[in-house]
C-alpha cells in the first residue's frame, strides 16, 4: 500500500513530477508535457531509497518513473542476491545503483557533499564526521563516497524515500527506526533535497501517540525550509501512514521572497526590480489531467493502482 502511497503523492508536486517525466526523450513524453521551466531542468533526477527489502519499490519507481536515477542502500549486504533470486529485481546500472550502506550516513555524507559542492557553507568537520560513521560502527566506504559526490554534482535528490523498520513489531512506531526520527535526522533529510524536492517516509505506527510527535517534531523541520508537510492511510486495514513532505520549487521561493520585500514596504522601483528576477510560476496543473498524461507516458491504461482516489486521503 505505501508504493501506491509515494506515487499518488507525487500527484501533489506538480513540478516535480512533470520535470521527472518531460526529461524523457521519446516523442510521446515531449508531445504530452509542457517544457519545464529552465532553473528546475539544472538538477538531476536522483532519487535515494533506504531499505531495499525485495526490492519491489524500486521496481515500482522504474515503472512509473523511468528516467529517475535511483540509488538504493541497505544495511544488509545478503538482502540484493535474495532480491535478484526470489522477488525477480532485475534493475542494473546505471538504471538503479545498490549501496551496502547505513542510511544516516550515507544521508550525512551526501549533506556534506552538497556543501563542499554549493559552497553555502562550511561543512561537517572531518572530526564530527568520523564521530557520526563511528557511533554506527560503520566507516565511510569509496563507494558511498562516489554516490554521494554524483548526486551532489547534480543538486541534491529530487526524491528520498525511507522504507525501513526496526525489526521490532513491538514498538509504538517500528518504522522507520528511532535513528531516522531524531530532530537532526529529520532536518538532515531534507537538507540533502533539491528544491522542490519530495521526502516519503513509511511510518509504521500502532501507536497514535508516537506517530503524532513525529509529525509534530517533521513539521517544525519543515517549517524551517518553508516545506508542507502531509500524511495519508492508504487504508483502514493497514498500520501503514504514508508521510510526505514537499519543498518549494525555486520559482515557489522566488515569489516568496518578493512578497516579504512588499511586506517591508519596499519602493515601486526596488520591488519591481526584485520581481524582474523571478521567474513566473507556471499554472498548476488540473490533478486528473495531470494522472493522465502520466499514464500515458509510461504506457499504462486509465489509473490501474487507483492514484486518484488515494490522493485524496492526503491531509
Amino acid at each position: 500500500p505505501h508504493h501506491r502511497c509515494l506515487l499518488a503523492g507525487l500527484l501533489l508536486a506538480p513540478q516535480t513530477l512533470l520535470s521527472l517525466l518531460s526529461s524523457s526523450p521519446t516523442p510521446t513524453a515531449s508531445s504530452l508535457l509542457p517544457s519545464s521551466p529552465s532553473s528546475s531542468s539544472s538538477y538531476g533526477n536522483c532519487s535515494l531509497l533506504v531499505g531495499l527489502g525485495g526490492g519491489a519499490l524500486p521496481m515500482v519507481l522504474r515503472r512509473y518513473l523511468p528516467r529517475l536515477q535511483q540509488w538504493v542502500c541497505d544495511l544488509d549486504p545478503s538482502l540484493l542476491p535474495l532480491a535478484r533470486k526470489w522477488f525477480g529485481f532485475d534493475l542494473q546500472r546505471p538504471q538503479c545503483h545498490c549501496l551496502t550502506a547505513e542510511g544516516l550516513a550515507l544521508v550525512g555524507c551526501l549533506r556534506r557533499e552538497m556543501l563542499r559542492v554549493t559552497q553555502k557553507a562550511t561543512p561537517p568537520s572531518e572530526d564530527m564526521l568520523t564521530k557520526q560513521v563511528s557511533d554506527l560502527q560503520l566507516k565511510e566506504t569509496p563507494e558511498m563516497l562516489s554516490a554521494c559526490r554524483e548526486i551532489a554534482s547534480q543538486g541534491g535528490l529530487k526524491l528520498l524515500c525511507i522504507d525501513a523498520d526496526s525489526k521490532d513489531p513491538g514498538l509504538g512506531m517500528s518504522a522507520p527506526p528511532k535513528a531516522f526520527t531524531s530532530d537532526q535526522a529529520l532536518r538532515d533529510m531534507l537538507a540533502v533535497l533539491c528544491p522542490g524536492g519530495v521526502l516519503f517516509l513509511n511510518v509504521v505506527a500502532r501507536s497514535s501517540a508516537s506517530l503524532a510527535d513525529l509529525l509534530a517534531r517533521l513539521g517544525a523541520a519543515c517549517r524551517e525550509v518553508g516545506g508542507k508537510l502531509l500524511s495519508a492511510r492508504p487504508s483502514e486495514e493497514t498500520v501503514n501512514v504514508g508521510v510526505l513532505v514537499l519543498l518549494p520549487t525555486l520559482q515557489e521561493t522566488q515569489k516568496k521572497e518578493m512578497e516579504k520585500e512588499t511586506e517591508k514596504g519596499k519602493k515601486n522601483r526596488k520591488k519591481a526590480a526584485v520581481g524582474s528576477s523571478a521567474e513566473a510560476l507556471p499554472p498548476t496543473p488540473d490533478p486528473d489531467e495531470l494522472l493522465q498524461q502520466w499514464m500515458q507516458v509510461v504506457g499504462s491504461s486509465g489509473d490501474p493502482l487507483q492514484l486518484g482516489q488515494l490522493v485524496g486521503r492526503y491531509q
